[in-house]
């Protein structure tokens, strides 16, 4: 059972990543830069969205020096150019990964709400349900705030670029090539300046969380 479960938290978290790189691919199509969409990367196959350094060297790296994981798929390819309007499709196709990530999230959390309900009336327990969901609900709700943090190259930064004056824009931006590094390092030697980002992240699960076992129990005593 537990290894059921786990294997499943697996692939939560594999599919909650790509189809927020999906997310993006499949926005800037929209916005009309095809570039994405011809790089293959609207699909739902983990090999196009893995990247050596991003997913595999950097997550052990990190793991070894310092027992942290951090990572993340491979870029998804735009051109700003080919945006019908290109500020706003930098923005829009920056923010439909983390949108997408929250609706994944209230997604699960109904489904939570439902399981807790059928498990309930039936009076057994369903222990991969309770495991997986919740799991799902965090992990959906991390990448969210987590990729809005306004740091570039992260996708908060395009909507901080998008609301500044062109010129501040322009010197925000060139702030991507170290945005990685500076990242890591906030997170090894000043974790306290993520603590708001951290209980953004810890209320809104537990709110998704415990809520949807409060729906389920008010939906239990008003059928009782």
């Amino acid at each position: 059972m537990v290894v059921i479960a786990v294997a499943f938290c697996i692939a939560v978290f594999a599919y909650s990543v790509i189809l927020h790189e999906v997310a993006h691919a499949w926005m800037a199509d929209k916005m009309g830069d095809p570039t994405a969409r011809l790089a293959g990367r609207i699909s739902l196959n983990p090999l196009v969205h893995i990247d050596p350094l991003q997913t595999i060297a950097m997550p052990l790296l990190l793991w070894h020096t310092c027992g942290m994981v951090f990572g993340g798929a491979r870029p998804v390819p735009i051109n700003p150019l080919a945006f019908r309007y290109p500020a706003e499709g930098k923005m829009w196709t920056a923010i439909a990964g983390p949108i997408t990530n929250l609706l994944l999230a209230f997604a699960l959390s109904a489904c939570y709400t439902v399981t807790s309900l059928m498990a309930a009336a039936a009076d057994v327990q369903n222990s991969i349900a309770d495991t997986v969901l919740p799991f799902g609900i965090r992990i959906n709700i991390i990448l969210a705030c987590f990729n809005m943090i306004p740091l570039p190259p992260l996708d908060g930064s395009r909507l901080v670029a998008y609301l500044l004056p062109r010129p501040m824009a322009f010197a925000y931006e060139r702030l991507e090539p170290f945005g990685i590094l500076l990242l890591v390092v906030l997170l090894i030697s000043a974790p306290a300046v993520l603590s708001p980002v951290y209980y953004a992240m810890d209320l809104a699960s537990s709110l998704l969380i415990n809520g949807s076992r409060v729906l389920a129990e008010a939906a239990l005593k008003i059928a009782g």
